[in-house]
């Protein structure tokens, strides 16, 4: 009677424990802003934590995800960074300011993502 009585409480346990892994939803830090092109702005998600696993999973030796969402929310570009991505402002429309996403690369250069021709684009510049 105990070992059943045993089995039926590990095994409510760990039902318990798998549900909860279902239900963890990981919500890293965005940063909304316009990217230029478009009414709606566009997301920016740096993914450095998974507080499901609370692990540090996005991120390795080449840095951390940097995942850019058009103004539609679908997912556009993915990239593998170190934490020295920057935004930097480009026009002030009315009162409305557009940005740039800058991001170094290990040559020297820098990708710089925008809206160019209504679609999100990457530009490798000089600077």
């Amino acid at each position: 009677m105990k070992k059943l009585l045993a089995i039926i409480v590990l095994g409510l346990w760990w039902s318990n424990v798998g549900f909860a892994d279902e239900n963890c939803k990981d919500l890293n830090p965005e940063i909304i802003l316009d990217l230029g092109g478009s009414s709606d702005p566009e997301k920016i998600v740096y993914s450095t934590y998974d507080s499901c696993t609370k692990q540090h999973d996005y991120c390795g030796a080449m840095g951390c995800s940097l995942d850019v969402f058009d103004h539609k929310g679908e997912y556009a570009f993915s990239y593998i960074t170190k934490d020295d991505w920057f935004i930097r402002p480009v026009n002030i429309i009315g009162q409305k300011p557009t940005y740039e996403l800058v991001v170094p690369l290990s040559n020297g250069k820098v990708r710089i993502i925008k809206v160019v021709n209504d679609k999100l684009a990457e530009i490798v510049s000089d600077k």
